[in-house]
């Protein structure tokens, strides 16, 4: 039996490492959960919103992923914990998958070096006897490794959101959300001038922009200039693996440089900023979810509800400009293509929300929690849907996630071509 003095003294040693060491948030929470398993009590998790996070007593789990979030970031905290600082801890203190009691569980002392020699001329002397099938058995194992490695995937090949895009022998094309820039000769400056329209996010939109504005031909051309926003740069860390560990091959385009042929030949993923969307916002014309950039909002047509609701981000920054708090709303967006094909969209205003709405997507844990989310809403998780993420933080880390609203779409929902 583990006295509760040893058990604080286990907590104190991990508190004060530096995986925790500036982290104020999960060693509140770890050392809240050491005490009531202590105790003999087991949490639940509107019990720990309100005690570790100050959240009222209406708070609802099926609504707010935060406790199931942030007991996810610490299980990770104590992974790494042990892998380095911790490795030869006796006892290690873990949360299970599922559970918010912690356990402590000795860990058997390794064998000394004495019975470890005396074991290993033990093997040496009989080793010309098991050789033979030693080395039968390590080649079916070979084998059975291979077919293991062959089959595994991140996320099952048929999970509802995903299966279309690893699964199908339609290629998917993932599509980064760039910045589109042209030039223009600038006759004060009397120079060239590179410059950014958001309205304008690709060849086709320069030209039609021009015909429009004929005074401005002259000045105006087109050049081979493009900016891959942070967001989606960074966001792909979390699609490739599940790409690659599916074994499914993907192509890359840029928002800027897509065509309507791309919309014929492949499932899409784009990943980006709203104001990036570029000929993609042609798909967002029948949502209920729609967006608007100066100023920035989106806005809620609820038909079954027959209201309407805007939600407006938030983008705090200090003296020195440094991002501190944030709220974004992400837009996930899943829909059906002109050819038998499927269209995903994660988009938001700012790198916060693209990035977390990528990283809830893409990591098996968190996706289970959105898919638990959507079959509580409408009964299963829908082969289309369109789905509105309120995401907090601080910086660039997220720290609460929201499904604001989601809404099955039907099979027959089309784009406008323009």
């Amino acid at each position: 039996m583990i006295l509760p003095k040893t058990k604080r003294h286990i907590l104190e040693k991990i508190l004060t490492s530096p995986h925790f060491a500036h982290s104020h948030i999960h060693k509140n929470l770890l050392t809240y959960l050491v005490e009531k398993s202590i105790s003999g009590e087991i949490p639940k998790e509107t019990t720990i919103a309100i005690d570790v996070f100050d959240k009222d007593a209406d708070f609802d789990s099926n609504e707010d992923t935060l406790i199931r979030v942030h007991v996810y970031k610490l299980r990770e905290k104590l992974a790494k914990y042990y892998a380095e600082q911790g490795q030869d801890d006796d006892i290690r203190l873990c949360i299970p998958k599922g559970h918010y009691k912690v356990n402590f569980n000795p860990i058997k002392p390794s064998t000394s070096q004495y019975q470890g020699f005396a074991l290993l001329c033990k093997v040496g002397a009989l080793f010309s006897l098991i050789l033979f099938p030693v080395c039968i058995y390590l080649f079916f194992d070979n084998l059975r490794m291979h077919n293991e490695i062959e089959n595994f995937s991140l996320i099952p090949t048929e999970d509802p959101v995903w299966n279309c895009f690893i699964s199908s022998e339609i290629p998917t094309l993932i599509v980064p959300g760039t910045n589109y820039f042209f030039a223009m000769e600038s006759k004060e400056f009397n120079e060239t001038l590179i410059v950014r329209n958001t309205t304008i996010n690709s060849t086709p939109d320069l030209t039609n922009f021009l015909a429009e504005h004929d005074d401005l031909a002259r000045d105006v051309h087109a050049g081979d200039y493009a900016f891959l926003g942070k967001e989606s740069a960074w966001s792909l860390r979390y699609l490739f693996p599940l790409f690659f560990s599916a074994h499914k091959k993907v192509e890359l385009e840029i928002s800027s440089a897509l065509n309507w042929e791309d919309f014929e030949k492949y499932h899409l993923i784009y990943i980006g900023s709203y104001k990036s969307l570029g000929i993609l916002n042609n798909m967002l014309f029948n949502l209920d979810i729609s967006y608007t950039l100066y100023p920035h909002q989106i806005i809620i047509e609820d038909g079954k509800e027959q209201e309407s609701h805007t939600f407006s981000p938030e983008l705090v920054r200090d003296e020195y400009h440094n991002k501190n708090y944030n709220k974004d709303y992400a837009l996930v967006a899943k829909m059906p293509g002109p050819n038998n094909n499927s269209v995903l969209i994660i988009a938001g205003f700012y790198f916060i929300g693209v990035y977390e709405a990528a990283k809830h997507l893409a990591d098996p844990d968190l996706l289970a929690i959105i898919e638990e989310n959507l079959t509580q809403r409408h009964g299963k998780v829908p082969e289309y849907f369109e789905m509105l993420l309120e995401i907090s933080g601080f910086g660039r880390t997220g720290f609460s996630t929201t499904i604001v609203y989601s809404d099955e779409i039907q099979a027959g929902h089309d784009f406008e071509r323009n």
